[in-house]
């Protein structure tokens, strides 16, 4: 009987962490970010105060640069949440720690979400937290941006079957940047090392060239 009761104990605290999990998916403003900020049709939420005003222009680049796509057809990831680097973005991202930021396919449709890990919106920039790598902050949010309109515009379970250079590479291609210049990609083979951005400098590279032979279709490029 004892036995039975501690299962049923144990299946119920793991019933209510899942339920907990899933709850902070749909809305990772749950976890009580301190700061919060709307701008236009995006809110942010952030674990410091928020510089409005280079916020403002971090957003309006993103949009420029999304409006690229041939895609853009209605705004993307309308909540933004930026972290530290710390507890937050650790329940945040789960299994990616190390990453710069980081959209959920499942959850596109619930909470039009992006997560960011350590984040400086008044100088543009953003920290991976593995290599101390930093990018720019608009750069990342429209690589995530990306993704949100690459699975509203294809569908979600098409959009999780396309190879890792077309995805990646194409969000680094519109967001005109990415973790490794090719000086650093460079020295990375000349030392006979690996390192995780170069599937993605050499996606965007290999995005670029498709364009510019297909008339600059997306729709042939994940088509094909």
């Amino acid at each position: 009987m004892k036995k039975k009761r501690i299962i049923a104990i144990a299946n119920a605290v793991l019933a209510c962490l899942g339920l907990f999990g899933a709850s902070i998916i749909a809305a990772p403003q749950l976890l009580a970010f301190p700061f919060k900020a709307q701008i236009g049709a995006t809110t942010i939420y952030a674990e410091q105060p928020i510089p409005t005003r280079q916020m403002a222009e971090i957003l309006k680049r993103s949009d420029a640069l999304l409006a690229h796509t041939g895609i853009y057809t209605a705004p993307v990831g309308s909540r933004i949440f930026l972290t530290n680097g710390g507890w937050r973005w650790r329940i945040l991202s789960l299994t990616t720690h190390f990453a710069y930021a980081l959209t959920r396919p499942i959850s596109d449709a619930v909470s039009d979400a992006a997560i960011f890990n350590r984040s400086d919106p008044a100088n543009d920039q953003i920290f991976n937290g593995m290599d101390d790598k930093k990018r720019s902050l608009s750069g990342v949010i429209t690589h995530e941006r990306t993704h949100m309109l690459i699975r509203r515009h294809f569908g979600i379970l098409r959009s999780i079957t396309f190879e890792h250079w077309k995805s990646e590479g194409y969000a680094d291609y519109i967001a005109q940047e990415s973790s490794l210049t090719q000086a650093e990609v460079d020295a990375f083979k000349r030392a006979n090392l690996s390192h995780w951005g170069i599937t993605y400098f050499e996606g965007r590279q290999q995005v670029a060239a498709t364009m510019a032979k297909n008339g600059n279709s997306v729709d042939k490029l994940f088509n094909d």
